[in-house]
């Protein structure tokens, strides 16, 4: 017998799901034990309880949690933010822009939003990075692993600074299981080999999220550089091809690229959207999240 919930399949649907979610809050379910707590008299073996879920999911009357990723719980209210480190440590801490993005994401959390935060390197971590070259540093990935450290610094500063609205820790792990009902989890670069655009990629293949929304100080991507070029044009939107013809396929420790080409490729795979927007902006963030015209250039698989 399974102890995962003790209702009866002559119980109601809601009556089951009520236990479900009790148990969720407390620990993971697998697939097949969520199926058990809400449809015990429709548990069929292998593939047929994931079938279950996911028909239950698309006519709204389950949770249908992500079985490619992690434990977490896929929801429509999770937005994932790549938060550039740019933003973050300009040069110094950005203080006057951190309580700005702090109220900002506490306005949209009260509304029922949860925010899933990867944190950027920027400056810091090339700075770490381009001394490291000079000293004759030739190891990609102790390179990265610098850039890395530089992530997890401004990602504890922001996690520390949202207070109880954030998970308790940073998430160093995205493939470790875990389980909160915090608003606000954050998180810093995780493995070498990438960068964090990547990270929050991953993160949102992780939480089921369809898109991801990139912050930094440029407002969008433009057909030439604009500050060598001043007919450079913003592209309004483009395709994950069309930008790894731009980027090329290889990531290069420290490279101050638009996008990630291994996340562009990830994104790709898992149909994933992404939006580059300036991340000062909040006005600007507020109709992205709003579904309202917004400035910025919009990514598609």
């Amino acid at each position: 017998m399974r102890p995962v919930c003790q209702q009866r399949p002559s119980q109601s649907l809601k009556s089951r799901k009520t236990c479900a979610m009790r148990r969720l809050q407390k620990n993971p379910l697998t697939l097949a034990d969520f199926a058990f707590c809400i449809m015990p008299d429709k548990l069929t073996p292998g593939n047929q309880v994931i079938k279950c879920l996911q028909c239950q999911a698309k006519s709204g009357s389950a949770l249908f949690l992500n079985t490619n990723h992690t434990n977490y719980m896929a929801e429509k209210n999770f937005t994932v933010l790549s938060l550039g480190g740019s933003l973050i440590v300009p040069d110094e801490v950005d203080k006057e822009f951190l309580l700005q993005f702090k109220n900002f994401v506490l306005k949209w959390a009260r509304r029922g939003r949860r925010f899933f935060i990867v944190t950027g390197g920027g400056k810091t971590a090339r700075k770490y990075q381009a001394a490291a070259k000079e000293l004759g540093v030739k190891d990609k990935n102790a390179l990265d692993q610098m850039g890395i450290y530089a992530t997890c610094a401004n990602a504890e500063l922001l996690r520390s600074f949202f207070g109880k609205t954030a998970h308790p820790e940073i998430i160093t792990d995205y493939a470790k299981k875990f389980q909160t009902n915090s608003k606000v989890i954050v998180a810093p670069g995780w493995k070498p080999g990438c960068s964090t655009d990547f990270d929050a990629v991953y993160a949102a293949c992780v939480v089921g999220a369809k898109r991801i929304i990139n912050l930094s100080n440029i407002d969008c991507l433009y057909d030439k550089d604009p500050k060598a070029f001043s007919d450079a044009e913003p592209i309004k939107s483009v395709t994950f091809s069309d930008l790894l013809k731009i980027t090329g396929k290889i990531w290069t420790p420290g490279a101050n690229t638009p996008f990630d080409p291994k996340a562009s490729q990830l994104a790709q795979k898992n149909k994933i959207e992404a939006i580059i927007a300036n991340g000062k902006n909040l006005n600007n963030l507020d109709n992205i999240l709003s579904g309202q015209p917004f400035i910025g250039t919009t990514v598609t698989a």
